[in-house]
């Protein structure tokens, strides 16, 4: 499966390691982005099922979630055999 990441996604990602180099750590910031972008490739490989998303926006526009490392809500839709990433949030900003 082919990964697509919205432009929002890729602005969350870079976010997520800018916060995390910003606060004095760049190898760890780099590491961890690396360790998300290594669950979405995950999700591709395996072609996993997973449950739609709790938040009722997100869940009535089709899309499925991950958690990430019991912090980040990666939010995602399978299309044709593609991989639409749509978002990466903190679940602490999920309401």
């Amino acid at each position: 499966m082919d990964i697509v990441f919205s432009k929002s996604a890729l602005k969350d990602l870079s976010a997520v390691y800018h916060y995390i180099a910003n606060e004095g750590y760049p190898e760890t910031a780099y590491a961890y982005s690396m360790r998300l972008v290594n669950a979405i490739e995950r999700i591709a490989k395996l072609n996993l099922q997973f449950k739609p998303c709790r938040k009722e926006v997100w869940r009535k526009r089709g899309y499925a979630c991950l958690v990430f490392e019991r912090a980040y809500i990666i939010s995602f839709k399978v299309i044709d055999a593609k991989i639409f990433v749509m978002r990466i949030v903190h679940g602490s900003r999920i309401q």
